[in-house]
């Protein structure tokens, strides 16, 4: 890590100052008591998602079109452009959707029954295609991602292996090919003719490395029960993301849902099961794949990696809320019981062994070379707006459950401090960790 600035300038609130020589103060937490107690964000603030990029698909849901559905006659969809040849149909249906009112049917009559979109690319960047297909049973549809700019395949014509009539959730990870500025989505039905597919939420956004950290102090024991410090994790098949003490053990768990629901959960576990009454810097990196099969997975306490697993990916697309202190399943939440220090949420950015260790070192930057903090809360303040404010300056700021400033606890974590050295142009010239007792 840079020593210029890597912890803000000689005035920052977080320090306690004696001319050009600062100390970071102990910080505060949030006390849990283990039932009916977390704070919540919503809805997140800013372009795209936490961990993926603004929505590129326009209108993936099939809300929008003109003409009569499921009259066999094609429809026109809006920002989608008819693929289909000879008698081939694509049309609206209301008969059978995922969710919303609408979806999208194609036909293969003596020609293809499909629909394509162009949309504006990066090169280099890696993008997910997702959606969720059914067949009717014994074919399902095709996809197919075309390189528009170079006139080339990037993944030629796929077979989506949505056959049953229920609908089956799709990803495709790909990387845009050097030079390609616009990429092509094409959704065809089966080769049998007569026969159809159905599509529905068509997604497509820029996947991102992420990396998170969190200081925690759990009270007494799992007895059998998972405790989630801080996820998203909601309802059905909208589950992301979770930090949770895993196994009914004990382990720290940083799992993540593939499909939105728990038939795939790849992840990482601690080998130390932390101890009650004593402060963790928890720490994750999520790397993603060249392909949905290779996303990398580590999870560190106290600075130490302490698991890592190679696996699929990526995290489910959803809209889960951001919750801390508990899951927001009803009736399943799994209170969390002990105390939470800072949490920040990195995007674009993997952090290294030696950065994390350096953070349980000297405490939690507000920014970091090469990467963008989406969520950082202190927990600082004296009211109950200040105390769930996101200090990142994006606006995800977080509302109370039976949380408030009655919550606080001073210092807190995280449970080493650091003396920190500026000169009078606010350059850091020196740190020095100091270590205390747990």
């Amino acid at each position: 890590m840079s020593m210029i600035q890597s912890f803000g300038s000689n005035n920052d609130s977080r320090y306690i100052r004696n001319s050009g020589i600062a100390v970071t103060d102990k910080g505060k937490a949030v006390s849990f008591a283990g039932v009916n107690e977390r704070l919540l964000l919503n809805s997140v603030v800013g372009p795209g998602n936490f961990e993926t990029g603004p929505e590129l698909i326009t209108n993936g849901t099939f809300e929008l079109y003109s003409g009569t559905p499921d009259d066999g006659i094609k429809d026109t969809i809006t920002g989608w452009t008819s693929n289909s040849t000879l008698t081939g149909v694509d049309e609206i249906t209301l008969l059978s959707v995922k969710s919303g009112s609408a979806a999208l049917k194609l036909t293969r009559g003596t020609g293809n029954g499909s629909i394509k979109q162009i949309v504006s690319v990066t090169p280099g960047d890696r993008l997910c295609l997702w959606f969720w297909s059914a067949g009717n049973g014994t074919v399902g549809g095709r996809y197919f991602i075309k390189d528009e700019t170079n006139s080339a395949n990037i993944i030629a014509t796929t077979d989506t292996g949505a056959i049953s009539t229920t609908y089956t959730h799709c990803k495709i990870v790909f990387t845009v090919p050097v030079g390609c500025n616009s990429v092509g989505i094409y959704l065809f039905a089966s080769l049998t003719n007569g026969a159809s597919a159905l599509f529905d939420n068509v997604s497509l956004r820029k996947l991102y490395d992420m990396s998170f950290l969190f200081w925690f102090k759990r009270v007494g024991a799992i007895d059998g029960e998972r405790l989630y410090a801080f996820c998203r994790y909601n309802e059905g098949t909208n589950r992301m993301w979770a930090f949770l003490f895993d196994d009914y053990v004990g382990h720290l768990r940083f799992a993540v849902s593939t499909n939105g629901d728990t038939s795939s959960t790849p992840g990482a576990t601690s080998v130390t099961i932390p101890q009650a009454g004593r402060w963790y810097l928890g720490a994750a990196t999520y790397q993603v794949g060249s392909n949905s099969s290779d996303f990398l997975y580590k999870i560190y306490l106290d600075g130490i990696l302490e698991g890592e697993y190679t696996g699929v990916g990526p995290m489910f697309n959803g809209t889960a809320p951001l919750s801390v202190g508990a899951t927001t399943v009803t009736n399943n939440e799994h209170w969390f019981s002990g105390e939470i220090g800072e949490i920040q949420i990195i995007r674009g950015k993997l952090l290294t062994s030696d950065e994390i260790l350096s953070v349980f070192q000297y405490g939690i930057p507000f920014s970091w070379a090469n990467g963008t903090v989406i969520a950082h809360y202190d927990w600082r303040g004296s009211s109950d707006a200040h105390l769930t404010k996101d200090i990142s300056g994006n606006g995800n700021n977080l509302t109370g459950s039976n949380v408030s400033v009655a919550n606080q606890v001073s210092g807190a974590s995280p449970y080493k401090a650091a003396v920190l050295e500026w000169t009078t142009d606010s350059r850091l010239v020196s740190r020095s960790p100091i270590i205390e007792a747990r």
